[in-house]
Parts: structure tokens; C-alpha cells; sequence
């Protein structure tokens, strides 16, 4: 049986010939919601390693968490690249996400005190606001919806690769991106995680709806994880550049 619908993820794994076999178990909500509470224990997982390297390995901790960058981005990578593979590759992602988002983290906590708790608790609104959203179908993820998305992401990346280029030869802009312009850049990058949060719920209700395969649930799991880590550290910068602009 070759499993299609109009997803770009599922429409990949058809060009790659993939098949399964009649008789297959199908992909189901229960089963993505385990996974994705699996994702987050390990990201937890994650955090305390660094903390613990932090406190007892310093010298060991700085090298420990740029790998745990670099294998992060790999394997951030991969997962989306080869959905087939990320039961591997997203366990190993959110172990390294969790070590940098807690060094992040502890980093705000020691300059403003309180500002995980307001992170974490913003981030859970978030997620909260989008599923009622989504769930009542005030919001639609259509293919405007998905044309609109793509076209914001990439206008981000650009300028904020333009941006940063321009900043190594114009020192005033560096000073810019902690102000104003910072909190600009936070909301933006915020907004953009948002409307991926709703394209992530489209892809767990298409992953279930059109009967997908069992393994598809790491993939549905792995975006909506992945997605909810990125807005938990924007809404710790837009929290930090409130805090001290008091």
C-alpha cells in the first residue's frame, strides 16, 4: 500500500518509492501524543546533563555544549530531511536542544531572576491558544496558509542574514539588536514559530486522518516538539528584552 496526501513531507516519501506492507498499524493521536512527551522528557534529560557539566565539569562544558550545537543543527537536519529516521535522530536532537536551551537559559535566570518560570508558563499559552485555534478552525492550514509560511521563513532568514552581515561593519546596528530592534526581530521570529505550530497540528491531523503509518508518529512528534522549543526561547528573549528595558 503507498500512502499520498497533499503534505509536502508525505509527498517526499512517495517520490522515495516508500511502501508499506497491507496489515500495517496506523499512525494515531494517542501514540503522538506519548512520543511527543518522550521528545520533551529527553530535552528535560538534556537540560539537567548541562547543568550537571556546568557545575561539576566547567572546563568540559564549553566543549560539550558546541557539539551538542552542532549535533543539534545535524540532526535537526536529518529528521526533517529522512521523516523514516527520526525516532534516532529526534531523541538525539532534543538531548542536545535541551543542553543549550538550559545553558540559555540559566544564563537569563542569573541576570533576571523568575524568567524561566515566565518563559515556560508563555510558551504553555501559546501552545494552549494556537490548539484551541486550530481544534475550533478559526485558524486553516491551507495551501495560501503553507505559500504564506514558507515565504515568511525565508524573508527571515534572509534578512537576518543581512542584517547580521551589515552589523560586522556598522557597530551601531549591534547596539540596535538589543533594543528596540531586538524585541522587533523577537516578536517576528515568535509570530513565524507560531504559524509553524499550526502547521504542525495539519501535519498530526493529516498524519492520523489519512491513515499514515505507525513510524510517521516520531515525525508528527519530533515538528510539534520542535516547534514548541523554538517558541519557548523566543518568549524568553521577548520576556529578557522587557525586563531590561525596566
Amino acid at each position: 500500500m503507498r500512502f499520498g496526501s497533499s503534505n509536502p513531507v508525505f509527498r517526499k516519501l512517495e517520490k522515495e518509492n516508500v511502501v508499506v506492507q497491507e496489515g500495517f498499524q496506523q499512525a494515531t493521536y494517542k501514540g503522538i501524543a506519548l512520543k511527543s512527551l518522550y521528545y520533551l522528557l529527553i530535552a528535560v534529560i538534556g537540560v539537567g546533563l548541562s547543568l550537571y557539566l556546568m557545575i561539576n565539569s566547567p572546563d568540559l562544558f564549553v566543549t560539550v555544549l558546541i557539539a551538542a550545537f552542532i549535533v543539534g543543527f545535524i540532526s535537526a537536519l536529518l529528521s526533517f530531511v529522512r521523516p523514516a529516521w527520526t525516532k534516532i535522530t529526534g531523541t538525539i536532537y532534543c538531548l542536545a536542544e535541551g543542553m543549550v536551551l538550559g545553558t540559555i537559559s540559566m544564563m537569563f535566570e542569573a541576570e533576571i531572576p523568575g524568567i524561566i518560570i515566565s518563559a515556560i508558563a508563555g510558551t504553555f499559552a501559546v501552545v494552549f491558544v494556537v490548539s484551541i485555534l486550530y481544534m475550533t478552525n478559526i485558524v486553516k492550514v491551507t495551501g495560501k496558509f503553507v505559500k504564506f509560511l514558507l515565504i515568511f521563513a525565508l524573508s527571515m532568514i534572509l534578512s537576518q542574514l543581512v542584517l547580521f552581515i551589515l552589523s560586522l561593519f556598522i557597530p551601531a546596528l549591534s547596539t540596535a539588536f538589543g533594543g528596540g530592534f531586538g524585541l522587533l526581530a523577537s516578536g517576528l521570529s515568535c509570530a513565524l514559530a507560531v504559524l509553524y505550530l499550526f502547521f504542525d497540528m495539519e501535519v498530526i491531523r493529516n498524519t492520523v486522518e489519512t491513515g499514515q503509518p505507525k513510524f510517521l508518529e516520531w515525525f508528527a512528534a519530533f515538528g510539534i516538539v520542535y516547534t514548541t522549543l523554538w517558541v519557548y526561547i523566543e518568549v524568553l528573549r521577548i520576556v529578557a528584552i522587557f525586563a531590561r528595558e525596566r
